[in-house]
C-alpha cells in the first residue's frame, strides 16, 4: 500500500530524466525501454537523450526508437503498463492540470563529455527534479518511484539509487563486490556526500544554481557536485531500494584503464576538496591503504632487484595489502571460490591503476597550476 505523502509525490511533481549517450547504440535500446515501463506515470515524467557526438548510430537508433512510440501512440496504445488506481490503493486517480510530459526527446551536441551532455539536458528539462540514467543502465520498475522518493523530505536535494548486475563473469561478479561493499558503508549514514551521476535525483533548482557538473572534468564530475552541494550545506541521501542494472566490465584491461581514469579526475576533486582526502561517505579506508601501499609493492620489487632490502619492503607492504583486503576476499570467496582466488590480484591490479591514476592527475595538475 502506498501512502498518501507518496500519492501526492508521484501526482503532483513532475520529473525530467536526462540519458547522456555516448556511442551506447549497442544499450541505448534497452534502457529506453526499462525507463518507459515506471511505476510512476508516464504523463508524469519525461525523457532527454543527449547524444554527445556519438560516432555510431546512436541518435539514429533514439530517433527510430522515437518514432516508433509516436506511431503505437496514434494508434491509440498506452506506453504505461501501470494501473495507478491500484498503486494508490485502489484511489481513482484524475490527472491534474498539470503539463502532460509523456515525451521522448533527442538533444544532439559535439563530442564534449557526460558533464556537458548531463547539463545539456537539465538545461532542456521541464521537471521539478532531474533525474540523471547512464544509457547503459536498465532500471527496475520501481526505480524512478524509489529516486525521487526520498526528495519529500525537507531540505533533501539529491538522492542516488543502487547500480547492480546481471552478468555472470568472474570480473564483473567481483566488481559487484566493490560496488556492494561501497554501498552498504553509505547506507549506514542518514546523509552523504556522494551521488553516482549514473542513477541520480536531485531538485532542479539546488541542481542549477550549483552550476550542475563541471564540464571541465571528463571525469569524476559526480564526485565533485556531490562535494560542492554537501559542503553548501544541503542533504544528500541514499535510495537503496531504487535499482539499476549495469554492464560491468569483462577485461581485465578495461578495469584497470577505468581505475586509472577514475582516479585521475579524483586528483582533481581532492585538489579542490583537500577535506575529503580523509574521509568521505562511499570510499571504504582500505581501499586508500591499498592504493598507498600498491606503489611500495611494485617499487620493492623493481627495486630489489638492485637493493635486496627493498625486496623485504615490498613482502611487508604486500602482507599488509592482504590484510586489508581479507574482508573482501572473504565474501568473494563465499560467493563463489573461484571468485575469492582471484579477488587479491583483482585488487592489487585496481590499486596499481589508481594509484598511477591519481599521481599522474597531481603532476598534471601541478604542471596546469
Amino acid at each position: 500500500m502506498v501512502n498518501q505523502s507518496t500519492i501526492h509525490l508521484l501526482t503532483s511533481i513532475r520529473y525530467s530524466l536526462v540519458i547522456p549517450a555516448y556511442n551506447a547504440a549497442h544499450t541505448i535500446l534497452a534502457t529506453l525501454r526499462a525507463v518507459q515501463h515506471q511505476t510512476v506515470p508516464r504523463h508524469r515524467y519525461e525523457i532527454i537523450v543527449v547524444d554527445d557526438g556519438s560516432a555510431d548510430d546512436t541518435a539514429d537508433v533514439v530517433e527510430q526508437y522515437i518514432q516508433s512510440e509516436a506511431l503505437t501512440s496514434e494508434l491509440g496504445h498506452s506506453g504505461n503498463p501501470t494501473d495507478f488506481a491500484t498503486l494508490a490503493g485502489d484511489r481513482q486517480f484524475e490527472p491534474n492540470s498539470a503539463e502532460d510530459l509523456s515525451s521522448i526527446k533527442l538533444l544532439r551536441q559535439p563530442h564534449q563529455g557526460p558533464a556537458a551532455a548531463r547539463n545539456a539536458g537539465a538545461q532542456a528539462a521541464r521537471g521539478d527534479v532531474i533525474v540523471f540514467l547512464d544509457a547503459d543502465c536498465e532500471p527496475a520498475p520501481h526505480w524512478l518511484e524509489q529516486m525521487v522518493r526520498p526528495l519529500s523530505q525537507d531540505a533533501v536535494v539529491g538522492a542516488g539509487g543502487w547500480v547492480r548486475t546481471q552478468q555472470q563473469g568472474l570480473l564483473p561478479r567481483f566488481v559487484q563486490l566493490e560496488y556492494d561493499q561501497r554501498y552498504e558503508r553509505v547506507a549506514q549514514r542518514r546523509y552523504i556526500d556522494f551521488i553516482s551521476s549514473a542513477t541520480a535525483a536531485y531538485q532542479r533548482a539546488a541542481f542549477l544554481e550549483a552550476g550542475g557538473f563541471d564540464t571541465t572534468m571528463l571525469g569524476a564530475e559526480d564526485v565533485d557536485l556531490s562535494f560542492r552541494l554537501a559542503e553548501a550545506g544541503h542533504k544528500l541521501v541514499f535510495a537503496p531500494d531504487a535499482v539499476v542494472y549495469h554492464t560491468h566490465p569483462e577485461s581485465l584491461w578495461a578495469y584497470v584503464r577505468r581505475k586509472f581514469k577514475y582516479a585521475f579526475w579524483r586528483a582533481a576533486v581532492y585538489g579542490r576538496h583537500p577535506g575529503k582526502v580523509a574521509d568521505d561517505s562511499r570510499t571504504p579506508q582500505s581501499q586508500k591503504l591499498q592504493i598507498a601501499l600498491a606503489p611500495l609493492i611494485g617499487l620493492g620489487l623493481v627495486g630489489g632487484l638492485v637493493w635486496r632490502p627493498l625486496l623485504l619492503m615490498a613482502g611487508v607492504a604486500l602482507v599488509v595489502f592482504l590484510v586489508t583486503a581479507a574482508g573482501l576476499v572473504r565474501r568473494a570467496w563465499r560467493t563463489d571460490p573461484m571468485l575469492g582466488l582471484v579477488a587479491p590480484a583483482y585488487l592489487l591490479a585496481s590499486a596499481c591503476a589508481a594509484a598511477a591514476g591519481l599521481a599522474t592527475g597531481v603532476l598534471r595538475r601541478q604542471l596546469v597550476e
